[in-house]
């Protein structure tokens, strides 16, 4: 999948667009489908590890997105980091379905 990863602390300029492998939902957990994400205030924390709890390297940065499970419902959903993804591991208790 892609996404954007940082590898040191800074501005804009230390993201960079990788390849990872896919993340893998353990039981409680969904993986979903991004198609859209959050970006916030606290993201620029994240990745000047300015945020109100200490960042680890390497890091994807973001925790909102908007996408799809593998049941096909369209959700929004907080996920505890790797937002700036094209597939996101979230809690099954904390997406909110997103009406058509």
């Amino acid at each position: 999948m892609k996404a954007i990863q940082i590898t040191e602390f800074g501005g804009p300029d230390v993201m960079h667009l990788v390849d990872l492998e896919d993340p893998k939902a353990a039981d409680g957990f969904e993986l979903i489908d991004v198609s859209a994400i959050g970006i916030n205030y606290a993201d620029t924390h994240q990745t000047e590890n300015s945020y109100l709890s200490p960042q680890k390297l390497p890091l994807v940065p973001g925790i909102e997105v908007v996408g799809t499970t593998s049941k096909g419902v369209r959700v929004l959903a907080p996920v505890d980091g790797g937002g700036y993804a094209q597939k996101a591991i979230t809690h099954s208790a904390t997406m909110i379905p997103i009406p058509d």
